[in-house]
């Protein structure tokens, strides 16, 4: 968000001729993420999966972070 199409297709050429860079860009749809949300979801005793690298759901999890109790 905030970085235009143009704007980011320049930056590609300038690091292209810079430093002879290959670079591939491809779309993929933005995903909402913040941190409130993730402490709500515990929170609630919903599901973090997907939002969050496993490693850091068992830590959560383990440390029973955001927990309801706490």
């Amino acid at each position: 968000p905030g970085y235009g199409k143009d704007k980011f297709l320049g930056r590609i050429k300038y690091l292209n001729e810079k430093y002879s860079a290959v670079i591939h860009s491809i779309e993929v749809p933005l995903v909402d993420i913040s941190s409130t949300l993730i402490r709500e979801r515990v929170s609630e005793g919903r599901s973090i999966k997907y939002f969050v690298p496993e490693c850091v759901e068992e830590f959560i999890m383990q440390k029973e972070i955001y927990n309801r109790n706490n």
